[in-house]
């Protein structure tokens, strides 16, 4: 590659003193800024306010003796420059072709080139900041221009690393993908009989509705009283599913768009190696200088201190006048004002000297006047038992960011509503320490008995019974009913009216389980119990007991161990269903729900309340659980936040 930067940058760095005076004073200068007005003052006081506090003001805000200020700041912008490598595929090479080998090597060269004037890239920067004081007020890094020299090089496809091919999207390389009929369980419902079994596409016969009696409770002639019409479905032999037709029972299928798992590359088109031009990238990275000088008010410095990294800083500093302060190539500087204004401001009997910065006036010192807002939410926490009062007076954004800043370890006189004067310290200190005997109260109190503990509670527990009678019922292939023998009892009411059947159907899933294990070494039997255990735990142990689930969930052996139990659980839950239980073995998950009205009707008259009353009585007996459950959920109210990780090793 064949640079000669001299006779491109020679003559101009020759004559740099003449060029760099040409931009030793540019831009123009503002007008001078209004004074600001008792009624822009209050506006702006207003808005604090309701910002604050989330309430629409009607009091009005007087304001007088306003003290007009100003400090005048100076710029200094330094730009350091970089360069960065792009490259892209092309069809043509458009400049000197090098190995792949040296394409660094040139790049590299170049960029020390580009670099050696940076005087050559003044007037672009000039350019760039005409007009543009953010440049000015806020580091960044931006493209400057890009090289208009290349070089070039064959080289392997990036999209395919040289082979030409690629993995196909369909399949993901493996040549198969899960079926997307069966969704790879390599059955499906059959559709000989609507997944019934039965070739009339009904379980039940349609004339008497699967009761067996007609009209007049006579025997149905069509069913002869069976209450199943038709005959066995051929196709799945009243298994109610069917082979799969689009994997035929394998699970996946054979991707037709690849060649086994490959497709050609769309970015070299198979071809493996393209021309690539590499181009160089000139960044300028700069950094931002503030000082400042004649200031009419001695606080002005700390509040500009405050607002260099503060997102305001646009409106507070402005910049009046670009110019070059020296000669050297990478340093631009400019000059430019803040304005600020101190008032005596009056607000529900309140007063006190308030302090603003910039064209927005931003607030910096209030000197208290917004405390009568605050003094609602202090009202609001002395009453600490009251969880949720507490929290509504905690929802202001004054009361938050205070709640935050000492939630990260800030002494209440250094956060930042006490430091500007929205609120006093006396107040901060006093919201503060009714909110800290709130929490106190919760931890203490976690383990009284308290029905609106138990209440919840119960509820929680209802919520994982239904889910797992719901699935019993529908994979004990029947539909649950009240007309006929001990179906209508359910949970304490099955316990009561027929123990012995609650005790069979707690006893026997169990010692089937042994005896196969045992005789016939059936262990997938086995590994659906634990699964299934594990499960129920997850939902059940961790709210009946929080200690154990919590030492249980830490390794997987305490999980698998915590099985056991979990098992003997299950199944006493399991006996309480009208139907015993349903025997856990993996190919017995197979649902057999069909729509009826009445059925669901009856289950949810007649046994959600008795689930109910089976959670209510746990919740009694746990009560001590309860409590841990309500100190969580106060804590959430309290804190405002869903995540009480960090207080459930005190709660538990």
């Amino acid at each position: 590659m064949n640079i000669n930067l001299v006779s491109t940058f020679g003559r101009w760095w020759q004559n740099a003193p003449t060029n760099i005076h040409r931009y030793l004073i540019q831009g123009t200068e503002m007008a001078a800024a209004t004074p600001f007005t008792p009624d822009q003052i209050a506006q702006a006081m207003k808005a604090k306010a309701q910002d604050a506090y989330g309430e629409k003001l009607t009091d009005p805000f007087s304001v007088r003796d306003i003290e007009q200020h100003r400090a005048d700041v100076h710029y200094t912008v330094t730009v350091n420059y970089t360069c960065q490598y792009n490259s892209r595929p092309v069809r043509y090479a458009t400049g000197p072709m090098y190995a792949p080998s040296q394409i660094m090597e040139v790049l590299t060269h170049r960029q020390g080139e580009l670099l050696a004037y940076p005087g050559h890239y003044r007037e672009m920067m000039l350019a760039k900041f005409q007009g543009n004081g953010n440049l000015y007020r806020e580091p960044t890094k931006f493209l400057l221009t890009s090289d208009g020299e290349v070089c070039c090089s064959v080289e392997d496809c990036e999209g395919c690393s040289g082979q030409g091919t690629v993995n196909c999207s369909t399949c993901k390389g493996h040549a198969s993908y899960t079926c997307r009929q069966c969704h790879g369980q390599c059955r499906l419902r059959c559709t000989g009989c609507s997944g019934t079994g039965n070739s009339t596409h009904s379980r039940h016969c349609t004339a008497c509705g699967g009761s067996g009696v007609y009209a007049g409770n006579g025997r149905c002639n069509q069913c002869n009283g069976s209450g199943v019409a038709g005959h066995t479905c051929g196709r799945c032999h009243g298994s109610t599913m069917m082979t799969c037709d689009g994997c035929h029972g394998g699970g996946r299928q054979h991707c037709t768009v690849c060649n086994r798992g490959q497709v050609t590359c769309n970015t070299c088109s198979g071809a493996r190696q393209l021309i690539y031009e590499y181009h160089l990238d000139v960044y300028a990275d700069t950094k931002v200088l503030y000082r400042w000088s004649n200031l009419s008010a001695g606080w002005l410095d700390q509040a500009m201190k405050d607002m260099i990294n503060a997102p305001q800083r646009h409106t507070v500093f402005s910049v009046d006048r670009y110019q070059l302060a020296n000669e050297a190539p990478s340093v631009f500087t400019a000059t430019g004002h803040v304005v600020a204004a101190q008032a005596s401001v009056s607000y529900q009997g309140t007063s006190g000297s308030c302090r603003f910065i910039g064209t927005t006036l931003e607030s910096v010192f209030l000197n208290g006047v917004l405390s009568g807002g605050f003094k609602k939410s202090v009202e609001g926490v002395k009453d600490f038992k009251n969880i949720k009062k507490v929290n509504a007076a905690s929802s202001s954004r004054i009361a938050r960011q205070l709640i935050k800043e000492t939630d990260e370890n800030v002494d209440v006189k250094h956060t930042t509503p006490v430091t500007k004067g929205i609120i006093s310290h006396e107040d901060a200190t006093m919201f503060i320490g009714a909110r800290a005997q709130s929490t106190l109260h919760i931890l203490t109190t976690r383990r009284s008995f308290r029905w609106s503990a138990v209440f919840g509670f119960s509820f929680q527990i209802c919520k994982v019974l239904i889910c797992l009678y719901a699935l019993m019922s529908i994979l004990t292939h029947g539909s649950p009913t009240v007309l006929a023998g001990n179906e209508g009892f359910f949970g304490i009411l099955a316990l009561m009216h027929n123990p012995k059947q609650v005790l069979s159907g707690f006893g026997q899933p169990l010692s089937y389980l042994v005896y196969n294990v045992a005789s016939y070494h059936d262990y997938w039997q086995l590994l659906c119990w634990v699964i299934a255990s594990m499960i129920f735990n997850r939902f059940m142990l961790s709210l009946m007991a929080p200690r154990t689930w919590d030492w249980a969930q830490r390794s997987w052996a305490r999980l698998i161990l915590m099985s056991v139990p979990g098992a003997l659980l299950l199944s006493l839950f399991m006996a309480m269903h009208p139907d015993g239980f349903v025997l856990l073995r993996f190919t017995s998950f197979v649902p057999s729900f069909h729509f009826n009205l009445s059925a669901i009707l009856t289950w949810v008259i007649v046994y959600v309340p008795q689930i109910w009353v089976l959670s209510l009585v746990v919740s009694l007996v746990r009560y001590k659980a309860a409590g841990v459950q309500w100190g969580v959920r106060m804590m959430r109210i309290l804190t405002q936040s869903k995540d009480v990780s960090g207080y459930w090793p005190m709660l538990k």
